[in-house]
């Protein structure tokens, strides 16, 4: 009897402990695969009291972002289509993307929501909440033009502020 409960002692101790596997596949349903980007845009527009810094990552060089960055912001999160959201299993396809170091990073704090961008290279971002329970929004920026791509909008600040 009691070697009985031993054993299903040990298997629901297996079972409950799932592996990183298990716990993905009910992380990563989320509502949409634009669900971050679409929650940023309304608390960009519908808030004013908005705190927005960046990050570039290879110098580690903190850099404000004022109000008129705020449109650009907007700008850019309008022009993305839906194309431009990957889904889970793109993301797993390219799997370098996940590895990559973002170039840089943009902090934005709205409320009680901190909002991160993720700038990964010219051709890839991700927007997410800090405390957020879903998987990021990666984004293919590759095809927008040089003047609505974020990655070269952020290292033209870059270079022309002083920091």
């Amino acid at each position: 009897m009691k070697s009985r409960l031993v054993i299903i002692l040990i298997i629901a101790i297996f079972i409950s402990s799932c592996s990183t596997k298990v716990l993905n596949r009910f992380y990563n349903l989320k509502p949409s695969k634009f669900y971050y980007t679409t929650k940023l845009k309304k608390d960009i527009i519908f808030n004013d009291e908005i705190k927005m810094n960046s990050i570039e990552t290879n110098f580690y060089k903190r850099f404000t972002l004022d109000s008129d960055n705020r449109g650009e912001i907007i700008r850019f999160i309008s022009l993305l289509k839906d194309e431009h959201f990957l889904e889970i299993y793109e993301i797993k396809e390219k799997s370098d993307i996940e590895d990559k170091k973002s170039q840089f990073k943009i902090n934005i704090d709205i409320n009680k929501n901190k909002y991160c961008i993720e700038v990964i290279d010219e051709s890839y971002i991700k927007i997410f909440l800090w405390d957020g329970k879903y998987v990021e929004d990666y984004i293919k920026i590759e095809d927008l033009p040089m003047g609505e791509n974020l990655f070269y909008y952020l290292k033209y600040i870059y270079l022309t502020k002083k920091i």
